[in-house]
C-alpha cells in the first residue's frame, strides 16, 4: 500500500498591503501550502470561519482590528490549534505575546520565509 500524502497545509495571510500579501502567498505556495489572503482583521476572522487555517501569518498593523486582536480571535476560535506567526516591521517584546509561535520580520525575503515558516509548517504536518 503506497504511503498516504497528507493534504497541503492551509495558511491564512493577513496583510493590508496587496503587494506584500501577494509575494508572501507566492512564497508559501512554493512550500506547497494552500493560501488564503485577507486584507483586514475582520476579513481574516471571517475567512477563518469559512476555511480554518493550520497556520496564520498576521501583520500586526492592520486597518480595523489590529493583528494582536486577530491572533486572539483566531486562537479562541480554533482552541489554540492554529499556529500563529506575527509579521511586523517593528520589534516587540515576545514575552508579552505568548500566543505567537514565530515572528516574521518585514521586509522579508524568500530565505526569511523558509527560515521562519518552513520548520513550523513541517511541525504542523507531523
Amino acid at each position: 500500500m503506497p504511503p498516504v500524502t497528507p493534504p497541503p497545509l492551509h495558511v491564512l495571510v493577513v496583510e493590508d498591503d496587496e503587494d506584500v500579501a501577494t509575494l508572501l502567498g507566492a512564497y508559501l505556495r512554493r512550500l506547497d501550502c494552500t493560501v488564503t489572503l485577507a486584507s483586514s482583521g475582520e476579513r481574516a476572522v471571517e475567512a477563518a470561519r469559512t476555511t480554518p487555517p493550520d497556520v496564520a501569518i498576521v501583520d500586526i498593523v492592520l486597518p480595523g482590528i489590529d493583528g494582536w486582536e486577530v491572533i486572539a480571535q483566531l486562537r479562541d476560535s480554533r482552541d489554540g490549534t492554529c499556529k500563529m506567526v506575527s509579521m511586523s516591521v517593528a520589534d516587540f517584546d515576545e514575552a508579552e505575546h505568548p500566543n505567537v509561535c514565530l515572528r516574521l520580520p518585514k521586509p522579508f525575503t524568500w530565505a526569511d520565509v523558509k527560515r521562519v515558516v518552513a520548520p513550523l509548517l513541517n511541525s504542523c504536518a507531523g
